[in-house]
């Protein structure tokens, strides 16, 4: 299971990934008691005549609410597994680099607490090193950056272990809101999180249509931009995920630091699929950067290979 800020993801052994959905919970205020969660709390939300509140209980890759992260795990545990899978299954975890110790004890509180039985915990970059096929026990580095929806994973590994590791409270989702406020300020347009999001993915074009709503006017506008022109908005961001790559270079023995050289660096997550990205990152560091097959799934796809199903 990836417990993302953004997404929620369960792989089943034998099935593959089985659910990819928002890791959000939508509280009813008049009723006092959750409404919906994931895909139907944000349906929720769009009939919603203002009696729900939208709760993230993971933010920045850390637990902010207990109990919410405990319901989020159990239905999504029932809806994967059934009743009576749950109380058979063994779970492995993705961690985020910014848990600590207590905020991991926390999850495998509310992870028994849901149904549960045992128990294994693998590092969001270790689970993606695993998904791209590269054999993380060998005596050889491995420099892995993982931009999830809330923040960035930066590990070194060697001989399964973790050598150095960084965490940058930044994200895709923090993404979404440099687009928005570029598009605010330069074009007059305001446009929601979903429309940034599809902005995002869509990078790659050249060119883009984009509808919102002319701030001048209040009423509905498209525009057409050169996605180059969204690009150069958000090397800020990128700049502080660079500086995080060099901090675990800085502490890494020479040994593994020539086999980064030889190597390069691993960027899987959602926000590896930001265009320009490889290239910028390799631009910066002098490192061959190599994007993942499906980085939005190489985190859940790596936990599935973890030895964990005897």
């Amino acid at each position: 299971m990836d417990l993302g800020s953004s997404h929620i993801r369960v792989y089943v052994k034998d099935q593959g990934v089985v659910i990819q959905e928002p890791s959000i919970v939508a509280f009813n205020r008049a009723q006092n008691e959750i409404q919906a969660f994931g895909i139907e709390a944000k349906q929720a939300f769009e009939h919603s005549m203002g009696h729900l509140v939208e709760f993230h209980p993971i933010k920045r890759g850390v637990i902010v609410d207990y109990t919410l992260t405990e319901k989020l795990i159990r239905h999504y545990l029932l809806k994967a597994l059934g009743k009576i899978g749950v109380q058979k299954q063994r779970l492995c975890f993705a961690l985020s680099g910014q848990m600590n110790d207590v905020q991991e004890r926390t999850l495998i509180s509310a992870a028994l607490a849901a149904g549960a039985r045992d128990i294994s915990l693998l590092s969001a970059c270790k689970a993606s090193a695993l998904a791209a096929g590269l054999d993380i026990d060998q005596a050889m580095g491995n420099l892995v950056v993982n931009i999830g929806g809330g923040h960035t994973d930066i590990e070194l590994i060697s001989v399964g272990e973790t050598v150095a590791k960084h965490a940058v409270s930044i994200g895709g989702m923090d993404f979404d809101d440099v687009i928005i406020r570029y598009l605010k300020e330069e074009h007059q347009l305001l446009i929601g999180k979903a429309t940034a999001e599809d902005i995002k993915i869509h990078m790659s074009l050249g060119e883009i249509t984009i509808l919102g709503r002319d701030l001048m006017t209040a009423i509905p506008k498209s525009i057409n931009i050169q996605t180059e022109e969204i690009v150069a908005t958000y090397y800020e961001y990128m700049n502080r995920i660079i500086q995080g790559i060099h901090s675990v270079l800085s502490t890494a023995p020479p040994e593994l630091c020539a086999d980064i050289y030889d190597r390069g660096i691993v960027l899987a997550g959602g926000g590896a699929l930001l265009r320009g990205l490889e290239d910028y990152l390799t631009q910066k560091t002098g490192l061959l950067t190599v994007l993942v097959h499906d980085p939005l799934l190489s985190v859940v796809i790596g936990c599935g290979k973890v030895d964990i199903w005897k």
